[in-house]
């Protein structure tokens, strides 16, 4: 999506009151201080329940009693699907918590719109106390079945007991609802925790018509475009002093990184400049710069601030007394395992990797590539040019070398303006490129071409991977930012199996028995299950969430209990 075609759409979209909805899966709503929260999240239009094409990434939010942000993720979503994790923070304070789950393009819809999920914290170290939390609940919590889609798709297990024994073998199959008459393509996620784990907690219902409360116009103000592309960040460039717009200016974002990607974007009439992200994950250490000697400017980047507190309608308070006898098992049990070294309260999320996630330079591959622990060690970045023949041509024009890269095809000089990176950050001065101490350096790779990329022309790429990977080889322009920004989160799988479940010596105690995202079926084919019983005797409950092509979800529980 591009901004001049941006004041079309939103007001396309507008016209249709085209809405989203998001309901979110967790593994359980109690926790302690440490665990993880895993989650599958669906998007889906509201009214129809379709899967939603609208926004690519949802934004997902741990929101403690006082409103405060505890943690914060962005979950990609593919045809209106997503999963991901929290680990909740160690400091963390007890008491009610709540996950509130929403698009950006729910946010011109207000909070109203939104979905929030509760659960309960408690930090061994610090006391709880009943207080209350604010928030406003989305329509679906307060009017359940008014809008949204039907819940009546059905999925069944089989080879299910009713009870087992400790350590025995648990095995099931989820069947596949083509079985059952609905061929419809289907997504669900599934999570076997303790049935004590799953307390409910109650909201007050608020008071109003939610339809007016969130209805927008055409006419009214859109605040928030839709996430349609990916990560966006916005700034201006001014000059300090008097403010002025820093018109038609080339600004540069990259990240530190051992895979360089760099964006373009050119300010406009009032200084401002905007970059589409596509394909960031993660957490990134990121660089905006303007090429060029005028350093005279100030950049500002316009913050993705998530909203600071939940409005007005009270969330009912917790008895302690109720939840005292499971908080103490569930600490004992994380203790027993800590003594034997075992991570079962802390299982770490193993990333999958994503076909939209860019893991190649955004060059391409490289014509040329050394590395210098192949070469006898040469004492300046002179002599490793000259190493690479003819690859690279120095001039020497008043005292001061030049670097320029050779045409692959024509071995002639490609430019003036060579790019050059060290650790993904672009700078352009030839002498502290030869200034660089070679035994500091990894790897150098070439474009020996000319690169378009917007209205870049890089007359060949010079890509230097340093031994420490952090960029304190580059000398940033001293108007240059630097801000981590976070990307969308991986696919991941729990970390749930554990080698010594077979080892009667060793104590098997776990919350969450199995969590699973992103489960496809598009054909008549059964899921398969098997898990080991744990040591922890109780009630155990099996719980399905899913939605199908047609807007169908997908909710459906099942227990057993363990002796």
């Amino acid at each position: 999506m591009t901004l001049a075609l941006l004041p079309g759409t939103l007001t396309c979209i507008a016209q249709e009151e085209l809405r989203e909805e998001v309901s979110l899966h967790v593994d359980r709503n109690y926790y302690l201080a440490g665990d993880e929260i895993y989650f599958a999240l669906y998007c889906t239009e509201a009214g129809s329940g379709l899967p939603s094409q609208i926004s690519v990434l949802a934004n997902v939010e741990l929101v403690n009693h006082q409103g405060e942000l505890v943690t914060r993720e962005k979950i990609l979503l593919k045809n209106g699907c997503g999963s991901g994790c929290f680990r909740i923070p160690r400091d963390v304070s007890s008491g009610e918590h709540i996950i509130r789950s929403y698009t950006t393009w729910m946010r011109n819809f207000g909070p109203g719109s939104f979905h929030y999920t509760p659960v309960l914290i408690i930090h061994p170290d610090k006391k709880y106390t009943a207080e209350s939390i604010e928030a406003e609940i989305n329509d679906s919590l307060q009017h359940p079945g008014k809008r949204g889609s039907n819940l009546d798709a059905t999925v069944r297990i089989s080879g299910l007991k009713e009870a087992y024994n400790s350590r025995d073998s648990i095995e099931f199959t989820l069947e596949s609802p083509f079985q059952s008459g609905n061929p419809q393509n289907t997504t669900l996620s599934i999570s076997i925790a303790r049935s004590e784990s799953q307390y409910h907690i109650p909201f007050l219902i608020s008071e109003g018509n939610p339809d007016e409360r969130v209805r927008i116009s055409a006419w009214e103000e859109l605040n928030f475009i839709p996430d349609m592309a990916g990560i966006q960040l916005s700034g201006s460039i001014s000059r300090p002093g008097n403010g002025d717009p820093v018109v038609n200016s080339i600004v540069l974002l990259s990240f530190i990184d051992s895979i360089t990607q760099i964006y373009s974007a050119r300010s406009d009439s009032a200084g401002g400049f905007h970059f589409d992200l596509n394909g960031m994950h993660g957490r990134k250490d990121m660089i905006i710069q303007v090429p060029g000697e005028d350093q005279n400017l100030l950049i500002t980047i316009i913050p993705d601030r998530s909203l600071d507190r939940i409005p007005d309608n009270e969330w009912h308070s917790l008895n302690k007394s109720e939840l005292a006898g499971q908080y103490r098992q569930m600490l004992l049990e994380q203790q027993l395992s800590a003594a034997y070294d075992l991570d079962f309260a802390h299982n770490k999320a193993v990333p999958i990797p994503i076909e939209e996630i860019q893991h190649f330079p955004f060059y391409g591959e490289s014509d040329h590539e050394i590395f210098m622990r192949n070469y006898v060690k040469l004492p300046v970045m002179e002599e490793v040019f000259r190493e690479l023949g003819k690859r690279i041509f120095l001039s020497r024009l008043e005292g001061k070398y030049k670097v320029h890269i050779l045409d692959i095809e024509t071995n002639r000089i490609i430019g003036d303006h060579p790019f050059y990176f060290i650790d993904g950050i672009p700078f352009f001065d030839s002498e502290k490129l030869l200034g660089l101490d070679p035994s500091l350096i990894e790897s150098i790779s070439l474009k020996s071409r000319k690169y378009f990329m917007g209205g870049l022309v890089m007359d060949g790429i010079i890509d230097i991977r340093s031994k420490k990977g952090d960029a304190t080889l580059v000398v940033f322009p001293r108007s240059a930012v630097r801000e981590y920004i976070q990307g969308f989160q991986e696919g991941f799988i729990p970390a749930l199996k554990n080698d010594t479940e077979n080892d009667l010596r060793t104590p098997l105690y776990k919350t969450t028995l199995l969590f699973k995202s992103q489960i496809q079926f598009e054909k008549e084919e059964d899921v398969g299950f098997k898990l080991i019983a744990p040591d922890s005797k109780g009630n155990y409950t099996i719980a399905i969430r899913g939605i199908t092509s047609e807007g169908i979800r997908v909710q459906q529980d099942y227990s057993f209990e363990v002796h």
